[in-house]
C-alpha cells in the first residue's frame, strides 16, 4: 500500500514546467486559494481551475493513447459548466457529442503548436461521418429528454399504445398505470360529498341539475366546472401541478329515482393519443356515486373510480 502511494506521488509530481503534472497541480493551487477570496473572486479561481484540471487530463490521457480522451475532455467541460454555471444537465447531455466531435476534430485542423492547415480528402471524409454521427446521438438524446419531460407533465400517455409508433418503444419495465383521470374522479367524488352534505335535500337535487344543464347566469354557473376546478387545485397542492390536468373533460349523468339519485361522473382525455386508442380507449374513466337524503341532510357514497375503456394490448 505504502509502495502503491510513493509510486503515484513520483508521478504526480512535475517532472519539468511544461507537463501534465504542472497543470494539474496549478489547478490543485487555485482550488485551495479561492476558498480564501470574495465570491467573485473565487468563482475566477474555480473557472481557471477547471480549465487547468481539464487541460491537465486530457493530456494525460493524450499521453497515453487513452481512444476515448475527447470524449472525456468533452465530458469533464460539461461537469464543469454543471457545477460552475449551473447549466441543465439536459443541455449538457445534447452539449456532451457535439462537443467531443468538435475537439476530435481538432488535429485535423491545428498541429501541436496551434498553426492551421487543411484537413486532407480522406480527413474531410472522417470529419463528415465524425460530426453526423455525434449530431444524430445528441439528437436521440435530445428526443429522450423530450419524452421524458411529455411523460412527466402528462404521465397519462403511459396507458397509450405505442406499438405502431416509428421512433418510440414502450418497455415493459414497469405495471402499467391508471390515468390521472382517475385520481381526478376520486377527489371530485370527496368534494361532491362534502358539497352536497352541506345542502338540504331540495338545493342538493338543484345543485345535480345544474351540474347537468348549466345556466349562464350569474346566480348559478356551471357547479361541475367549478367542482372540477376545485378538484385540479386540490390535487396540484396535494402531489404536483401537472399540464395534463386541463386536458381532462368531466361528464356527468344523473339519475334520478324516489329519495335518491344515481350520479355518474365520466373522465374524457382530450389530448393527444393514437389512432388505435380511438376505437378502444384506454383512458376513459368513470365513477358511481349514490346520493340520499340522511337525518343530517344529505349523504354521498362513492364508488373508487374505474377504467371503462378496454385495455390495449402492448
Amino acid at each position: 500500500m505504502i509502495k502503491t502511494l510513493q509510486n503515484l506521488w513520483q508521478n504526480i509530481l512535475p517532472i519539468q514546467a511544461y507537463s501534465w503534472q504542472c497543470f494539474l497541480w496549478i489547478s490543485f493551487f487555485s482550488l485551495v486559494m479561492s476558498a480564501l477570496l470574495s465570491p467573485t473572486l473565487r468563482f475566477i479561481l474555480l473557472l481557471f481551475a477547471a480549465i487547468f484540471f481539464t487541460i491537465s487530463i486530457t493530456w494525460l490521457c493524450i499521453k497515453n493513447h487513452v481512444p476515448l480522451t475527447p470524449w472525456i475532455a468533452s465530458a469533464l467541460i460539461c461537469f464543469h459548466l454543471f457545477l460552475l454555471i449551473k447549466i441543465p444537465l439536459e443541455t449538457l447531455l445534447l452539449l456532451w457529442l457535439p462537443l467531443a466531435g468538435t475537439i476530435a476534430a481538432y488535429p485535423c485542423f491545428f498541429d501541436k503548436f496551434c498553426h492551421f492547415h487543411s484537413p486532407t480528402i480522406i480527413e474531410r471524409q472522417r470529419l463528415v461521418i465524425l460530426l453526423g454521427i455525434q449530431l444524430l446521438g445528441s439528437c436521440l438524446f435530445q428526443v429522450n429528454v423530450l419524452m421524458q419531460n411529455w411523460l412527466e407533465q402528462y404521465p397519462s400517455l403511459l396507458v397509450d399504445d405505442f406499438s405502431r409508433s416509428v421512433f418510440v418503444v414502450k418497455w415493459q419495465l414497469t405495471p402499467r398505470i391508471d390515468p390521472q383521470g382517475l385520481l381526478l374522479l376520486d377527489t371530485m367524488g370527496e368534494l361532491l360529498g362534502r358539497t352536497l352534505e352541506e345542502r338540504n335535500w331540495t338545493d342538493a337535487g338543484e345543485w345535480l341539475r345544474g351540474a347537468v344543464h348549466p345556466t349562464q347566469s350569474k346566480e348559478e354557473r356551471d357547479s361541475l366546472g367549478a367542482l372540477r376546478q376545485e378538484a385540479i387545485a386540490e390535487l396540484e397542492n396535494r402531489l404536483k401541478p401537472l399540464a395534463e390536468y386541463p386536458l381532462w373533460k368531466i361528464t356527468i349523468q344523473v339519475s334520478e329515482q324516489p329519495n335518491l339519485y344515481l350520479v355518474t361522473l365520466q373522465a374524457h382525455w382530450t389530448g393527444p393519443r393514437s389512432n388505435r386508442s380511438q376505437e378502444q380507449d384506454p383512458y376513459l374513466g368513470a365513477m358511481n356515486c349514490r346520493v340520499e337524503p340522511s337525518i343530517q341532510g344529505v349523504i354521498t357514497r362513492c364508488q373508487r373510480a374505474r377504467r371503462a375503456g378496454y385495455t390495449l394490448d402492448n
